[in-house]
């Protein structure tokens, strides 16, 4: 049975699958709705195939293969984030 995710307001969660861009706030994924998410990265060179990167929340030093967070924290006004770090296996 497959598990339905649902976010803050009610509503149905859905797999989010992007490429991280830059803004004044630095890299990342732009108008993401506040859940809970398992958080993985892959570094996809052109021309060669994806390579599953390591994630770690940013306070740590344990890198794994996904995390499973909900930790959003203020930036300024409403900007919310999840940071994260990433690196090759």
């Amino acid at each position: 049975m497959e598990q339905i995710e649902y976010l803050i307001d009610g509503s149905e969660g859905k797999v989010i699958k992007e490429l991280s861009t830059f803004s004044p706030d630095g890299p990342g994924l732009q108008s993401v709705p506040i859940a809970k998410y398992e958080i993985t990265a892959r570094w996809v060179p052109d021309g060669m195939d994806p390579v599953p990167m390591l994630v770690s929340k940013f306070a740590t030093n344990e890198y794994v293969k996904s995390i499973v967070t909900s930790d959003f924290s203020a930036v300024v006004g409403t900007t919310k984030r999840v940071a994260i770090k990433v690196s090759f296996p």
